[in-house]
């Protein structure tokens, strides 16, 4: 394990915002993540998991303790008498999980094609999208804890909740493997499935430029008023899942295209922000950020949740 000195962070993050890291290491095991988090302690400095960057807010000041990325990778198929098991290290890209998947006609995790970042992250935010959700294909998960403990989690210690595990919660861990179990699966049906998710995202999300995905949590239908159902009766073609998505009420607010400095809402996604000049700064991100969830709370007084986690 190597600790580095003054690293930025806007390259290593997808949003392309950030200082620098006054400290910063890359963890590829159990050791390296016992050695970072002992450093850590003894130089009486806090540490933040960067994983790989994704659904994260980096400060223009940077981070004046200690950044962890885990680079980590690899996956490992057994089997048992309930089905097939996959092991992976947390650094694995999601994506090569769901194409190992697909590859051996296993179902769970279709949903996820063409979804960023790695396996860990998913696992912390429990990502998820049309429906699937990670939580539903883990079967246990190991973590090296604060106290330089190894620690393994079933899928009930993991308190999975929406866009939220324990290790978001509750952070100061660094999730090490995870444990997916599928089941079988139709190979040909699985990845017609996948491919139309990845051309979904291709035509509607702005993967053209640095973004942090989903800015703003879905919002529940139980937390709407009676009178706006009757006022925007169209909201209810915005409805999956017993959630309403928050780009409809960013939509109805005329919030497209709405910009500060170098950040702007997009114009194809509204719940996503985008480094439109490549040059936004985190400031500007949180500026529009702040805005839209004003517009929002005034137009239909609903309070907008941040879905990335904001390290300021």
């Amino acid at each position: 394990m190597t600790i580095k000195e003054n690293i930025e962070l806007a390259g290593l993050t997808s949003l392309r915002v950030g200082g620098p890291a006054r400290y910063f290491t890359s963890v590829k095991n159990e050791r390296d993540a016992r050695l970072a988090l002992s450093w850590a302690k003894k130089q009486g400095v806090p540490y933040f998991v960067l994983g790989g960057g994704t659904n994260v807010v980096m400060s223009d000041n940077g981070y004046h303790g200690l950044v962890i990325t885990t680079n980590n990778s690899g996956i490992e198929f057994t089997e048992d008498d309930c089905g097939t098991i996959m092991k992976v290290m947390a650094g694995t890209p999601l994506q090569d999980v769901v194409d190992a998947s697909l590859e051996q006609g296993l179902a769970g995790l279709e949903w996820a094609a063409g979804v960023p970042g790695q396996v860990g992250g998913a696992v912390r935010g429990n990502a998820g999208a049309f429906g699937g959700e990670t939580r539903n294909v883990i079967e246990s998960v190991d973590a090296v804890m604060p106290n330089g403990k190894v620690q393994s989690f079933s899928n009930a210690d993991c308190h999975f909740a929406y866009r939220s595990s324990i290790f978001k919660e509750e952070s100061g861990s660094i999730i090490l493997s995870v444990v997916f179990r599928f089941m079988p699966g139709n190979k040909a049906a699985l990845t017609q499935k996948a491919e139309e998710l990845r051309a979904w995202r291709r035509e509607r999300h702005p993967l053209d430029y640095p973004n942090c995905g989903s800015v703003f949590k879905r919002i529940g239908v139980e937390n709407i008023r009676i009178g706006l159902w009757n006022r925007y009766p169209d909201m209810k073609q915005a409805v999956r899942d017993n959630q309403v998505a928050t780009a409809y009420f960013i939509d109805k607010c005329d919030l497209k295209n709405f910009n500060i400095g170098g950040a702007e809402v997009s114009g194809k996604h509204p719940n996503f922000i985008i480094n439109r000049t490549g040059n936004a700064r985190a400031e500007h991100i949180v500026m529009v950020a702040s805005h839209m969830r004003t517009r929002v709370r005034e137009k239909f007084g609903i309070i907008l949740e941040e879905e990335p986690e904001f390290v300021f």
